[in-house]
């Protein structure tokens, strides 16, 4: 078993994941350094020599790549240790044993596994000293083997501290990349809810005026170049949003906080506020909606991000209207509070000769983008958004809490 092995890419490009790396090579450093002492010690034999190299063979494979599974190298490499102290080899060939059985720890999670390997170790060391004369000393055989057994536990309990580290590294060095990806996504979300609002606001603005120049062509057709003008500089200006909207995606220094709302964002200009609701619903009044703006309180006090979320919130309602009531009387309503401010987008009920298909009359099922995207606006400040038909027509209701009181991080969008 191979528990929280990283692969050499992931240890190269992430700096976490080169714990994983440093608890290989602690325990590959150990066994070269048991290997090398009792190879000195046994000097020429070639035998000796033989049954080291054999032992230490499967953490020496694994450094160059080959796996080699823990089940079998542990027994296979006590095995050679065994015929190492029967040909009367130093008893430090036992620090090969030790070795082994730090990384079996490492690479198995296998209880019985590393048990068995710290009482083979014991074993192990209890047959070397009974083969040896008996010690001055009372107590020499049993004292020896219960230092060679404590010496196999602590290699033993190293190997899976360092093996529990190579998880939870692994798992630490997944989570980031799930996190990053994540907020890649939520930020392509977000540039495709303004996407969405840009283009459905200035459609919705542009039909309206090619509409009236169509009606009044013939009649006037200065008043019919005029709503072309404004329906044509609608165009620009929703191209212009929309590929600043759609850079967001590939900007890698853009922070993810804030950033769609600069698809509002005229070339250095201020981003949209309440201040501009006058200016909103005169654009759609020129353009020939029956749109009525009441304000009760004044605006000034508002902030930022509540303001941006209300003119947001407004625009997308009108667009709505359009697109769903073929453009009927529409009513707003916007009332400061104590602490929030509180709009209400009203229309009425389309009629027969609105050119509105039955089907996009009152209700849709899922709400669409543009109502989910309001309503997510509001909600990361705070307040609530209540959407329902109403006497036959439409309308919308948000409290947006002039204080941000929602997710840290989570401003609006």
């Amino acid at each position: 078993m191979d528990a929280g092995r990283v692969t050499a890419g992931e240890a190269g490009t992430d700096p976490v994941a080169g714990m994983v790396r440093l608890a290989d090579h602690a325990v590959y450093g150990l066994t070269a350094v048991a290997a090398l002492i009792s190879a000195v010690l046994v000097g020429l034999e070639p035998w000796p020599l033989l049954l080291i190299a054999l032992a230490v063979a499967p953490p020496a494979a694994e450094a160059c790549g080959l796996r080699v599974p823990p089940v079998v190298a542990g027994p296979l490499g006590l095995a050679m240790v065994t015929a190492l102290i029967l040909l009367d080899a130093p008893k430090t060939a036992i620090l090969v044993a030790v070795a082994l059985a730090a990384w079996v720890a490492l690479r198995s999670a296998s209880a019985p596994l590393n048990l068995f390997m710290i009482a083979a170790v014991s074993a192990l060391s209890y047959v070397d000293f009974s083969r040896r004369p008996a010690a001055p000393h009372d107590g020499y055989l049993s004292s020896g083997s219960i230092v060679w057994g404590a010496a196999a536990l602590y290699a033993t309990a190293t190997g899976v501290v360092l093996r529990r580290t190579t998880v939870l590294a692994a798992e630490l060095a997944r989570a980031q990349h799930r996190l990053v990806a994540a907020a890649a996504t939520d930020e392509r979300r977000r540039v495709a809810q303004d996407v969405h609002d840009l283009v459905a606001h200035s459609l919705a603005v542009a039909l309206l005026n090619i509409t009236g120049a169509r009606r009044t062509m013939r009649r006037d057709p200065a008043l019919a170049d005029e709503a072309l003008a404004r329906a044509e500089q609608v165009g620009r200006d929703s191209l212009a949003g929309i590929r600043r909207a759609v850079g967001l995606l590939g900007g890698g220094d853009t922070p993810a906080t804030g950033g769609s709302l600069r698809a509002d964002r005229d070339s250095g200009g201020p981003l949209p506020d309440a201040h501009d609701l006058a200016a909103l619903v005169d654009g759609y009044r020129r353009s020939g909606l029956a749109v009525e703006l009441t304000v009760t309180g004044g605006l000034g006090g508002l902030d930022q991000a509540a303001g941006s979320v209300l003119f947001r919130t407004v625009r997308e309602a009108l667009a709505n209207v359009l697109h769903h009531a073929g453009g009927t009387a529409t009513w707003i309503t916007v009332e400061m509070l104590a602490d929030s401010v509180r709009v209400t987008v009203r229309n009425a009920r389309p009629g027969p000769g609105d050119g509105v298909p039955p089907a996009a009359r009152g209700p849709r099922p899922g709400g669409g983008m543009g109502l989910a995207g309001m309503a997510e606006r509001v909600h990361a400040l705070g307040g609530s958004v209540v959407a329902g038909p109403r006497d036959g027509g439409w309308e919308v209701t948000a409290t947006i809490p002039t204080v941000a009181v929602g997710p840290v991080g989570g401003g609006p969008r």
